[in-house]
């Protein structure tokens, strides 16, 4: 019965997510939706880091900073990266004697680690799923923004034109090999929060957990000096 339920909930769930994934792909390919989507979020945006039109550049490092901290954050927030890590490094090591014991021929035994090995995939499928939702979320927030930029870029900057070390007229319209400019820009201004952000997240996180393992630790050992 509970292996019923659970079957049952992750059915909804996967559901859920191929709607969200559907809904993703139709405001990509739909230009009036993608410009529905882009004018609401602008409703927000644009008195906040528009700029009036002026200054483009700036506008589009701003957009790329929420983006990043909106996705970043949600994956954060909504993943378990110590399970993660330890799910990673139990295939690793499944997968090594799984290999080891195939090429030794012992069939009994690769029976055995079959059936092991379909309780972990089980597992690791259901970390997998949870990243895959948090994608989805992500990518709903990526998506619309972008859907706001690219209406931003070609009709609510005074002027397109930056400079780069390599030209001092570089236009955010201008496409290199079917990729505009601007997506090309937003690339570099974003990357370096992109980079730093989660690593940041990261380390606070585990040496929050190792803090607290280490203060139970300390409070078991206390326990038992009273004892």
């Amino acid at each position: 019965m509970a292996d019923d339920e659970c079957s049952g909930g992750s059915s909804i769930k996967r559901s859920l997510l191929i709607m969200v994934v559907i809904l993703l792909i139709m405001i990509m390919l739909q230009p009036s939706l993608r410009m529905a989507f882009g004018d609401m979020v602008g409703l927000a945006l644009e008195p906040l880091i528009g700029f009036n039109g002026q200054l483009a550049v700036v506008s589009m490092m701003f957009a790329g900073f929420i983006t990043g901290t909106i996705s970043i954050l949600i994956r954060h927030f909504t993943t378990d990266w110590i399970a993660v890590a330890k799910s990673q490094k139990a295939m690793s090591e499944f997968n090594k004697v799984y290999r080891e014991t195939v090429m030794s021929g012992n069939r009994d035994k690769v029976e055995k680690l079959q059936k092991v090995r379909q309780e972990t995939m089980a597992e690791f499928s259901g970390i997998q799923m949870s990243q895959l939702k948090t994608l989805a979320v992500t990518m709903f927030a990526v998506i619309i923004i972008f859907a706001w930029l690219m209406s931003f870029i070609s009709s609510g900057v005074v002027s397109s034109k930056f400079s780069v070390p390599w030209s001092h007229d570089a236009d955010m319209k201008a496409v290199v090999i079917f990729i505009p400019q601007w997506v090309l820009l937003y690339a570099v201004l974003s990357s370096p929060l992109t980079l730093l952000l989660p690593r940041i997240l990261k380390y606070y996180s585990y040496k929050k957990k190792l803090e607290a393992e280490e203060y139970e630790d300390e409070g078991w050992e206390d326990e038992s000096a009273v004892d």
